[in-house]
């Protein structure tokens, strides 16, 4: 914990990671669909794939310059965009798209940065809870206010 956060300052930080938390895991949905066995499209359906894998290696960069919760990193993106022309024409057929390495690699990357990015909100709720708790012992006389209410007898 920091020395200057508090409770404004700490919850702020947590909203904000939801809010990259919830942006990341819906393009990481769209982007894994093509691995989903359950799902079914048409070929003119890949770019909409293509562009939520774009949006998620340009994620890193958009972490970079809002200084936000770690980087994103797709260390294979210009081979799963390789992939992912082959597929288009037809050369490589959607198992095999799904069974390469290069497209393991990309999605366990997503995921970690997902749980990595899970443990951070829940690092923080942590610290929200022990700077509410430090709030509520130094009010003095109105920490009635913030206590449980107990059944009188």
């Amino acid at each position: 914990m920091q020395k200057n956060d508090n409770l404004l300052e700490v919850a702020q930080k947590i909203v904000a990671l939801r809010k990259q938390l919830d942006t990341v895991t819906e393009l990481k949905e769209k982007a894994f669909t093509p691995c989903n066995p359950n799902s079914g499209f048409n070929l003119d359906e890949l770019d909409e794939f293509i562009i939520a894998w774009a949006e998620l290696h340009n994620w890193t960069l958009y972490n970079a310059e809002r200084s936000h919760f770690g980087s994103l990193r797709i260390k294979s993106y210009n081979e799963l965009m390789g992939n992912f022309n082959l597929m288009s024409r037809a050369i490589i057929n959607r198992e095999e798209f799904c069974n390469s390495s290069v497209v393991i690699a990309s999605c366990a990357d997503v995921e970690k940065y997902i749980d990595d990015l899970t443990k951070e909100i829940s690092g923080l709720e942590k610290q929200l809870d022990t700077l509410y708790n430090q709030f509520v012992n130094n009010t003095g006389d109105l920490s009635f206010i913030f206590r449980t209410i107990r059944d009188s007898p």
